[in-house]
C-alpha cells in the first residue's frame, strides 16, 4: 500500500510551490525578474514595419470616399482632362471662350467613348 504524501515532501504548500514569491507580486513582475534564456531577444526586437500614420490612412479614406461619390461620366471627364494635361483648376482660370472650347472637346470625347462602348457591347 502507498504511503500518504505530505505537501511538504512535494515542495507545495497550500497550492503554492515551495520558495514561491510573496503574493504581493504579480505574475508579470515575477516573469520580468526571471532570467530566461533568449528573453532579451524579444524585449529588444523592433517591429518589422510600423503601421501607416493615421493621417495618411485618413487621407486614403478621404480619397476613396471622393472617388466613390463620382459617376462614371465624371471619372471619364477626369481621365480626359488628365490626357489633355489639364485640371479643373486650369479650366477655372481660362476665359469663357477658351473654356467653352475645352468643354466642347471633352463632351465630344465622352460621346465617342460612350458610342464605342455601345458598339462593343452589342
Amino acid at each position: 500500500m502507498l504511503s500518504p504524501v505530505s505537501p511538504a515532501s512535494t515542495g507545495y504548500s497550500h497550492g503554492k510551490p515551495a520558495g514561491s514569491q510573496p503574493s504581493g507580486q504579480s505574475f508579470s513582475d515575477v516573469l520580468a525578474q526571471a532570467n530566461l534564456p533568449g528573453k532579451d531577444l524579444y524585449e529588444n526586437r523592433q517591429p518589422e514595419s510600423s503601421p501607416p500614420e493615421p493621417s495618411s490612412h485618413e487621407k486614403l479614406l478621404a480619397e476613396l470616399a471622393e472617388y466613390m461619390k463620382k459617376t462614371p461620366i465624371e471619372h471619364l471627364r477626369d481621365q480626359i482632362l488628365k490626357a489633355m494635361d489639364l485640371t479643373e483648376a486650369d479650366l477655372e482660370k481660362m476665359d469663357a471662350k477658351e473654356r467653352q472650347s475645352i468643354e466642347d472637346e471633352i463632351a465630344r470625347r465622352i460621346r465617342g467613348k460612350i458610342e464605342e462602348q455601345a458598339r462593343t457591347e452589342s
